[in-house]
């Protein structure tokens, strides 16, 4: 087998496969390929016939981690014809881009699974979870009353640089976020599919922004209308009650309005009912360590204190995340050193290791699961409060 990236013809065979596994309608499909679709970001397993056995497309993005950036692929569109599953060839494609992506540097992987379970066999783990919080738009009605100035956008009328800066300003010292500082990360990712309209938020005419809200509508099967919130993002408390405002207005056009947040975001709070508000939790994208010891040391661990204690990580598809390595936090900082010759600590999967990295699990709860294991109390504490804090979390679907 042979791993590489893909001609142009052979990416017109990637395509058919994508359309052919996701029924997807090639007309209907077209428009993506011809915006968002590059050769250098796929890849794919052939034969020694050159027949294409399964392929799949890398995205290059950055997160931002407490005002460092991080690289991290975002794997989508992974494919194989019927006639070569079940053979080990997406298996085979997974870890070569690992393998390629350690070459790059870059540290981390993500992707949205079709099937938890398969990714998991290779290292992949669920490392997000959101709230979907759906509340009669009626029961927004305290919010109606604006401080502000709410400036409405039709789709593609918003100029993306004024919700950059805004993001930027709220984001870029936050932990998980994608980095969106050129246009195509804005058409092509925020903007791209159902007609997004924009409302953006100033204290009164003249001034700078310091919010926006991003929205559509979608028609149910029993015909009623709802308002889907994409994204709510706000500086400061006026700008946010002053959107929620203007989402309130929307009372005699939509039944609902519905969102999707972080864990911690206490839809209810909005409600004149609390009882009015429905909230789901549902899991979210997965993340692999490329390099576990790269990931550690590209990002700030402002709430670490000082220490230093030995690790074990397990890992069976990547050699260089797998043994026992040293954890050192300094000034903010974190090293993961090689230490096979000590006896770790605090001992876990590469998939407990990346939810404790995200946020998503804390140490304590792996422990109490057999998911992390302890001997050592004081370096549990100090794990437990250098991941303390925001998840990673974004908006984007790939």
């Amino acid at each position: 087998m042979q791993y590489r990236p893909m001609s142009a013809d052979e990416a017109k065979n990637y395509i058919q496969a994508e359309e052919y596994c996701f029924f997807i309608d090639p007309k209907d499909f077209q428009p993506f390929i011809e915006q968002k679709m590059k050769l250098e970001t796929v890849r794919g397993i052939f034969g020694a016939d050159g027949d294409l056995k399964a392929g799949l497309t890398n995205w290059p993005f950055q997160v931002y981690a407490g005002g460092a950036k991080l690289g991290m692929g975002g794997v989508a569109g992974v494919v194989s014809w019927p006639e070569h599953r079940r053979g080990g060839n997406v298996g085979e494609l997974l870890i070569r881009l690992m393998h390629e992506e350690k070459e790059k540097g870059v540290p981390l992987s993500s992707l949205y699974p079709f099937k938890q379970a398969f990714y998991r066999r290779y290292g992949w783990e669920i490392a997000s979870a959101w709230l979907t919080h759906e509340i009669a738009s009626e029961q927004l009605a305290p919010y109606r009353k604006a401080e502000g100035l709410v400036c409405r956008y039709a789709p593609g009328a918003a100029d993306w640089r004024t919700l950059a800066a805004i993001y930027r300003a709220k984001f870029a010292d936050r932990f998980g976020y994608l980095v969106r500082d050129q246009e195509d990360a804005w058409t092509n990712w925020v903007f791209w599919g159902p007609p997004t309209h924009t409302a953006v938020w100033h204290p009164r005419e003249g001034t700078e922004p310091q919010g926006y809200m991003l929205y559509r509508f979608q028609k149910d099967d029993n015909g009623k209308q709802h308002m889907i919130v994409r994204e709510l993002v706000a500086l400061t408390p006026a700008a946010e009650r002053d959107l929620w405002g203007f989402a309130a207005q929307h009372d005699s056009q939509v039944g609902t309005v519905r969102i999707r947040t972080l864990r911690d975001y206490p839809m209810w709070h909005l409600a004149e009912n609390t009882r009015d508000v429905k909230s789901t939790l549902e899991a979210g994208w997965m993340l692999r360590f490329v390099d576990i010891a790269t990931a550690f040391a590209e990002r700030p661990w402002q709430g670490a204190p000082n220490a230093s204690f030995a690790i074990g990580v397990t890992d069976e598809h990547l050699p260089w995340n797998n043994g026992t390595f040293r954890l050192t936090f300094e000034a903010g900082r974190c090293t993961l050193a090689p230490a096979p010759a000590e006896t770790p600590v605090l001992t876990a999967d590469q998939r407990t290791w990346v939810q404790l990295y995200a946020g998503l699990v804390r140490p304590e709860q792996a422990v109490a699961t057999d998911r992390l294991r302890c001997t050592d109390p004081t370096a549990l504490r100090i794990l437990s409060q250098a991941t303390a804090g925001q998840e990673m979390w974004f908006y984007e679907y790939f």
